[in-house]
């Protein structure tokens, strides 16, 4: 977690960012990633590199992971939990929807 005294957390770009999904996305299907990837054991061993024949990516525009925690005891997260996983991930900069949307599209970031 990257944080500084005011306890702002920073996008950890090389590790755990948003922007890592695409190119972890492509690693299941057995492309070969030009951009950095999510750490691997964050799947809890649910899924191998180049296991996949199909994957859904679901986006919730907003949903901080605190709130998350707050409303994961509803039936709606808990599917997700069960059935997939669930990780925190630090965001871009700026933190914005048009800016995340071309992120999560290209897997590159505003920086």
């Amino acid at each position: 977690e990257q944080k500084n005294k005011q306890d702002l957390i920073y996008p950890y770009y090389s590790h755990l960012c948003f922007s890592n999904i695409p190119a972890t996305i492509q690693k299941f299907f057995n492309i070969d990633p030009r951009r950095p990837t999510l750490p691997p054991d964050i799947f809890n061993d649910r899924v191998e590199s180049g296991d996949a024949s199909k994957l859904i990516l679901i986006l919730i525009d907003g949903l901080s992971y605190d709130q998350y925690l707050r409303y994961s005891q509803y039936k709606f997260f808990q599917s997700f939990i069960k059935k997939g996983w669930v990780t925190p991930l630090t965001s871009i900069f700026p933190s914005t929807t048009a800016a995340s949307l071309t992120t999560i599209n290209s897997g590159l970031t505003p920086q």
